[in-house]
């Protein structure tokens, strides 16, 4: 009895102080906290696997195998660019109208919509097969045949998403990266095979999405509410993001062409940290995505340039603490990788701009076909020619430099094209 009122009390204690937070934040931190709890344990699980994978990727594998790992996953995120998968938004809010029957919609018009996925996939691999390279054409057969699958059953999470089943979210991408790290922890140790190690990921992914999916449809047994042509829009979404996806990964593949494998070990390393904390701040978009697209217009309007200023300023300090530490933090963990440090110092400086990523989240509702568009070619213009031109000049150091750039460019793009919006 007296622990379950000490429970109580503080419960209502953290309630107290979310509450307070929130005058400072502008933000319903009593739900976003509901919800972050189950995600935050999600992260704690996946962060404590990554490191786990990481130190076993930087002990048995070197650095030229490792760099070949990396860039069969920067191709096969640019070969991204050519799928269909950018239904999360549309999901979730068909969901919170009520249209359940969008989850087997979605998994169907994803799995047709990715046939050019499959094409552009299976060519990559007839090239390199070609071209007397039996393992990235391995690699990129097995992608080209599981990946349009495993996309569609991913549609279960945007669902979930859409239900704030929070829970079952973190549940499933916790069961799901333990799968994963175990099948690739042993792949490692025993094999120091890159082909392998792809091939564990992309069968796992595939085994893990089918379950939640169909466990998904068990659960909620959703409705055949559906209301048509509420997915039309995917179509313009995914070729949209095309060229972000080539923006995001291009860096990778010209390091690999242009300085190696070994460089390309080095400049991952070097994100790598603060990816992790990237990563754990990104849990507060899923959260609170629902929250934002139930608000009107002119309330985000209002209070979403705000907020990116607020995240910004709360940034400065972590952000500063990461830089003084992560020098020990190498030479205790990754003294192999010692000349990524001064790269992971620069790096850090994008965790100052997260806030941008809470203004993206209602734009593809708000803005007409044509401005989305004009910045699905604007931003990823930006993102890429810093990259192609002070890569060149500077190697890694400048690749470094370009993200910094071009990350303060897309704010800025963003910030102008979400102050020109519409009443």
């Amino acid at each position: 009895m007296l622990i379950y009122n000490n429970m109580n009390r503080l419960k209502v204690t953290i309630r107290s102080w979310l509450k307070i937070s929130e005058g400072y934040l502008k933000t319903d931190m009593v739900y976003l906290a509901r919800g972050g709890f189950w995600s935050g344990l999600t992260f704690i699980f996946s962060a404590g696997l990554g490191f786990v994978l990481t130190l076993v990727f930087a002990n048995f594998l070197d650095k030229e195998s490792y760099g070949i790992y990396k860039y069969i996953f920067s191709i096969y995120g640019l070969l991204g660019a050519f799928a269909f998968s950018d239904l999360n938004i549309l999901i979730i809010r068909a969901v919170t109208k009520g249209n359940d029957g969008v989850l087997k919609k979605a998994f169907d018009y994803s799995l047709k919509w990715n046939i050019p996925y499959l094409l552009v996939s299976s060519s990559v691999a007839t090239y390199y097969y070609f071209s007397s390279n039996p393992t990235l054409a391995t690699a990129f057969a097995l992608i080209a045949l599981i990946t349009p699958l495993t996309t569609s059953y991913n549609v279960y999470g945007s669902f979930l998403n859409g239900k704030k089943d929070f829970r079952l979210i973190s549940l499933s991408n916790t069961i799901s990266g333990i799968v994963s790290s175990v099948a690739t922890f042993f792949i490692i140790i025993y094999t120091q095979n890159p082909l392998l190690i792809v091939i564990g990921y992309l069968v796992t992914s595939f085994l893990t999405s089918a379950f939640y999916y169909f466990y998904t449809i068990k659960k909620y047994q959703p409705n055949e509410k559906f209301e048509e042509g509420s997915l039309a829009m995917g179509k313009h979404f995914s070729v949209m993001n095309a060229f972000t996806i080539i923006a995001q990964n291009i860096d990778k593949i010209l390091i690999f062409h242009f300085l190696g494998g070994a460089p390309l070990a080095i400049y991952s390393f070097a994100q790598a940290p603060v990816n992790q904390i990237l990563g754990l701040l990104k849990l507060a978009g899923p959260i609170y995505a629902p929250k934002i697209l139930a608000k009107t217009k002119e309330e985000n309007k209002k209070e979403l340039p705000k907020k990116f200023w607020q995240i910004f300023s709360l940034m400065i300090i972590p952000t500063i603490a990461y830089i003084v530490l992560i020098p020990f933090f190498y030479k205790i963990f990754f003294p192999q990788y010692a000349e990524a440090i001064i790269y992971s110092q620069f790096y850090a400086l994008v965790l100052l701009t997260f806030g941008k990523k809470f203004i993206a989240i209602p734009m593809p509702i708000y803005f007409s076909k044509k401005i989305q568009y004009q910045m699905s070619i604007i931003n990823p213009t930006i993102d890429i020619l810093p990259k192609l031109i002070l890569l060149y000049y500077f190697g890694l150091a400048g690749a470094i430099a370009a993200i910094l750039v071009s990350n303060v460019l897309t704010t800025t793009v963003s910030f102008y094209y979400f102050k020109r919006m519409r009443d």
